[in-house]
């Protein structure tokens, strides 16, 4: 059998979680990096790395990476008791403390939960937005001044029949306008 010193809640190398700021992981995991080397945080020499799981999300106009579980950040530690104490309620900024279970101890990430959230941060992510409008729908386009009805709606492009001097014209609403086109709603006379 093993003899582990008194202060070390458990002899294996784990990845906990800690709560944080949502949308401020990173922010939390430097400010643990930065308090920890100047020895706010005993213990510090047990933390091997901190981790904020992110993954690629691709829409039609831009690329991000985005943390794949906002408000939380990893850190992979041999946990001591003055380790566990010193984040428990941390007066650190963004981070609130451990994520835990009922016996009040860390709860610890498994090693096939961390190859998940490995295998979704080496993925991208295409979002493709809804088209807002449906086929019949009568909207105005203000910036043209123009009333019309949606012939065909997709990710790329919104195609309006409008009348102009007693004639029909196909008029292309590119998705960087999408967010122009009002819904006409039934009885609304212009």
């Amino acid at each position: 059998m093993n003899r582990v010193p008194v202060n070390v809640i458990n002899n294996e190398i784990r990845w906990y979680v800690l709560r944080v700021e949502g949308a401020y992981e990173h922010k939390a995991s430097l400010a643990i990096q930065i308090y920890g080397s100047i020895g706010v945080i005993p213990d510090f020499g047990l933390v091997r790395q901190t981790w904020v799981p992110e993954m690629t999300i691709r829409s039609q106009f831009k690329k991000k990476r985005v943390s794949t579980l906002p408000g939380y950040l990893f850190m992979q530690a041999l946990l001591s008791d003055k380790l566990y104490e010193s984040l428990k309620k941390p007066d650190l900024p963004h981070i609130f403390g451990w994520l835990q279970n009922r016996k009040c101890w860390p709860s610890f990430v498994s090693n096939n939960e961390i190859e998940h959230l490995i295998e979704l941060e080496n993925q991208d992510i295409n979002v493709r937005p809804k088209p807002l409008f449906d086929v019949g729908e009568r909207v105005m386009f203000p910036s043209l001044n123009m009333e019309g009805t949606i012939s065909s709606a997709s990710d790329n492009a919104v195609f309006l029949n409008v009348e102009l001097f007693h004639k029909s014209f196909i008029v292309k609403v590119q998705p960087q306008h999408f967010d122009e086109l009002i819904r006409v709603e039934e009885g609304d006379n212009n």
